[in-house]
């Protein structure tokens, strides 16, 4: 009997513990919660932020990027002057998520902050830091048609999920106010043209008008289908420009060489050289030189030196490419200059 009420007390004492440690961490997770809070509305004390309350809408979903989060600002006279939307979508990995402020007033983006990032921290670190980069989201105009983020070198991914949500906090500001964002211009597609090598072709959507570009490889103006948009799709030329080219086609005997010029690791120049029998139109022989990309273990701890050797075997072959593990980046520029290769043979060798 004493053995039994012995084990019920410390039952209880056990259960009376855990309960604690739990309550604990429940209000440690709404401190967190409450700090965030504090901290998003200080992105617009400028405005004359006084309270902030959430506010519930139809939110708005594009591919991996969602609005997760609207909060209506409010000044002592108890008038909107601010709202900030957070959203999330896939940087380096999933779970990026971002707040934007926008004042009311003039429909300009006052302000950013990164609320949750899977980013590595020395990166994320550098990012924060840099004024040119922070700089652009203060009195960003959202009536330009042209709504890009600069992306910051070494963070590109992270970079490019920050504009995704941006740029659907655009579209879901004009849901749920009166303001009326403008055409977008969509990049539909980009690449060389592979009858001449000197030369770039683009493709716009803006609105429901499709423009169409051509560039030569210093990116100077050759023609434009439209010139009244010629300043718009420059200045979106010049943020996307083409990063998988041949640099050079030589033609000896039967026998084309080509070099090609891609992208890898973290915005790396690979150099990848190709043979094509000019009669046959089949490729010899091809090879991509990645002795300059590095690998932080911190990214690539998967990689540990695997063959890229099956990549060129199937790129001759025309076999599915298989990724290499742990260098994704770089198998992907591989990728690009087959597609290139493959391009040329198929549009401009010998055409």
């Amino acid at each position: 009997m004493k053995k039994q009420l012995i084990f019920f007390l410390l039952g209880f004492v056990l259960l009376f513990v855990v309960g604690g440690f739990a309550e604990l961490a429940i209000n440690e997770e709404q401190r967190t919660l409450n700090e965030d809070q504090d901290s998003i509305i200080h992105l617009v004390d400028k405005l004359g932020a006084h309270t902030m309350e959430e506010d519930t809408v139809s939110f708005l979903t594009n591919g991996d990027t969602s609005i997760i989060q609207k909060l209506d600002v409010k000044n002592k006279s108890g008038s909107l002057v601010a709202i900030i939307y957070t959203g999330e979508t896939k940087g380096k990995e999933s779970g990026l998520q971002v707040a934007f402020a926008i004042d009311v007033a003039t429909h300009k983006i006052v302000a950013m902050k990164i609320l949750a990032s899977n980013e590595t921290p020395s990166y994320q670190g550098q990012l924060l830091a840099s004024a040119t980069f922070m700089d652009q989201f203060n009195d960003k105009d959202m009536t330009q048609i042209s709504f890009d983020v600069d992306v910051f070198s070494g963070v590109t991914l992270t970079s490019t999920g920050i504009q995704k949500i941006m740029q659907l906090i655009r579209k879901q500001y004009d849901q749920d106010t009166d303001f009326t964002a403008p055409s977008d211009i969509v990049l539909v597609s980009k690449g060389q043209d592979v009858t001449d090598l000197n030369h770039y072709n683009y493709e716009f959507l803006i609105g429901e008008e499709t423009v169409t570009v051509v560039v030569d490889n210093s990116y100077a103006l050759v023609a434009v289908s439209n010139p009244i948009h010629e300043a718009l799709v420059m200045e979106t030329i010049l943020k996307n420009r083409v990063t998988n080219f041949i640099t050079s086609a030589t033609l000896e005997g039967s026998t084309w060489t080509i070099l090609i010029e891609s992208r890898g690791f973290y915005n790396s120049v690979l150099t990848s050289t190709a043979t094509v029998d000019d009669t046959t139109k089949t490729i010899l022989t091809f090879t991509t030189n990645i002795s300059g990309e590095t690998y932080d273990t911190e990214y690539n701890e998967a990689y540990t030196g695997g063959s890229f050797n099956p990549v060129f075997s199937a790129v001759v072959s025309g076999d599915e490419i298989t990724i290499v593990t742990g260098a994704t980046y770089t198998s992907v520029g591989v990728i690009g200059a087959r597609d290139v290769l493959y391009a040329f043979i198929e549009g401009g060798l010998g055409q």
